[in-house]
């Protein structure tokens, strides 16, 4: 189904192999770390890791100054024809926290795919600061617990379930 969804089908299966590959590479390093240090200790690493994540985020905001920084941005089109859609952001700092206000985005289409659901409007900002702002913090969700986030229901980046959504 995935490799005749694509124009390239090879391609797909390529990375498909890759993708799989890697999971059970995981598996397997998983596997050897419970058999050497015992479950305990891995649910020990895991819980400090995202834990530490957290309190040097925490750190990190509260070093900026409190206040409220915002901007808009734009989509141009809703893949089918020209469109001017606003996401509207504010971000606003208080102490060690930060939150994200999406509230003003344009409403949602109903018969266009260009809708997210909060969840991946999150996944899609905690990618934006891991790549462009903090790339030396590990990777997980422990820099998303410092950050606070509001929006519009039925928006574009807060869509109801009956929304298409491909983004």
């Amino acid at each position: 189904f995935l490799q005749n969804s694509v124009r390239d089908p090879k391609l797909q299966f390529e990375d498909l192999k890759v993708k799989l590959h890697a999971c059970l590479r995981l598996m397997d390093r998983v596997r050897s770390v419970i058999a050497e240090f015992g479950k305990d200790a891995l649910i020990a690493y895991l819980r400090r890791n995202l834990e530490d994540t957290e309190a040097e985020v925490h750190r990190r905001i509260a070093e900026l100054p409190d206040g409220t920084v915002r901007f808009n941005t734009w989509i141009d089109s809703t893949l089918r024809e020209p469109a001017l859609l606003k996401v509207a952001c504010a971000a606003r700092v208080k102490g060690d926290r930060m939150t994200m206000d999406f509230r003003g985005t344009s409403p949602q289409l109903s018969n266009r795919s260009v809708n997210a659901v909060m969840g991946s409007t999150k996944v899609c900002f905690l990618t934006g600061v891991l790549q462009n702002i903090w790339p030396d913090l590990p990777h997980n969700q422990g820099v998303l617990a410092a950050f606070d986030f509001e929006s519009d229901a039925n928006s574009l980046l807060d869509a109801n379930n009956d929304a298409p959504c491909a983004m």
